[in-house]
């Protein structure tokens, strides 16, 4: 029984945390084929009817292609750099001796 009941709250605890990985997501989406007036209505709702106005205004009236480029150079730049470190780390670790090893390599 006790092993149950430990499997029920297991499982409740991970629907609970697919609610709120899943939810800004959702109000995300939702929200982002709403009008403004329709947004401030009602926020948590579907949209009654859908516009891909604010899509037309992000991508016109901003320099969305320039913040998305910058956006895309750090990313590459971070995963080059982490990937340059972790190379380097895995190579310590697999031909060097140090005190700890065992400890952080399983």
């Amino acid at each position: 029984m006790k092993r149950k009941r430990g499997g029920i709250v297991s499982q409740l605890l991970m629907i609970l945390l697919v609610v709120v990985i899943i939810f800004p997501l959702y109000f995300m989406t939702a929200n982002s084929f709403k009008t403004h007036e329709e947004y401030v209505n009602n926020m948590a709702g579907l949209p009654q009817t859908f516009t891909v106005q604010n899509f037309v205004e992000a991508f016109r009236g901003k320099p969305f292609g320039q913040w998305f480029m910058n956006s895309l150079i750090l990313t590459v730049a971070a995963v080059f750099i982490t990937g340059i470190i972790a190379l380097l780390a895995g190579y310590a670790f697999a031909k060097m001796r140090f005190k700890g090893k065992k400890c952080c390599s399983t």
